[in-house]
């Protein structure tokens, strides 16, 4: 049965979330969204306060909202318009489920 492309963006995202997060030995990262009009935001992921690149197109809320709905990501923290830098619209500290991690991965220390 061929996968849905919902399903297997998800899939994609999720390894690239796992794969960085073993990298920095970190389950939890941060997504900080910054608006620049009405159609273009730019999104920056951060684990353990660095930077990271996830070379994924186009990721949007929904995304992270849809690991979080199959219980693949657990959001932890909403932060509030005062807790914000002044260049940041939203950020959401989230954190890797560790008991869907396949048994067959690398583990997070």
């Amino acid at each position: 049965m061929k996968k849905s492309k919902k399903i297997l963006r998800q899939e994609l995202l999720y390894s690239a979330l796992i794969e960085k997060c073993i990298y920095f030995k970190c389950y939890e990262f941060e997504c900080v969204w910054m608006f620049v009009d009405l159609l273009q935001s730019i999104l920056i992921v951060k684990i353990d306060e660095q930077t990271i690149d996830l070379t994924f197109d186009n990721i949007s809320t929904l995304d992270f909202d849809n690991l979080e709905k199959v219980g693949l990501i657990e959001k932890i923290k909403d932060y509030e318009i005062e807790e914000l830098n002044h260049d940041e619209d939203l950020r959401i500290r989230y954190k890797i489920n560790l008991t869907k991690v396949k048994s067959n991965s690398p583990k997070i220390p």
